[in-house]
């Protein structure tokens, strides 16, 4: 966001105004100086966050598709684990009727 225009501060030279009163804009001025340094500071941590948050939302995203590609390796391997089971279970039974069949 832009910085808002401020109107400069009186120079010291200035007559008219008293020691405390130059005295008081120096605190007035001070503190916006502080002010402004601590509205960047904030800002630059913000912007640390949101790269932050972005590496984490890139982080789940990746999670999310490997979860869902290793989802379906497992599915096919379960698949498979049910047609070896199949065929071991025909094959034992084809053993079996073989050596019926000799004795």
């Amino acid at each position: 966001l832009p910085e808002p225009t401020r109107a400069p501060l009186p120079s010291a030279t200035y007559t008219g105004h008293s020691g405390n009163e130059r005295a008081d804009a120096d605190r007035v001025q001070s503190v916006l100086q502080r002010l402004q340094a601590e509205n960047i500071s904030l800002k630059a941590q913000l912007g640390q966050f949101s790269e932050e948050e972005q590496r984490v939302q890139q982080d789940i995203a990746q999670t999310v598709t490997e979860i869902g590609c290793l989802s379906q390796e497992l599915t096919s391997l379960r698949n498979q684990v049910v047609d070896a089971k199949a065929s071991l279970i025909e094959a034992t039974s084809e053993l079996k009727a073989q050596i019926e069949k000799r004795e």
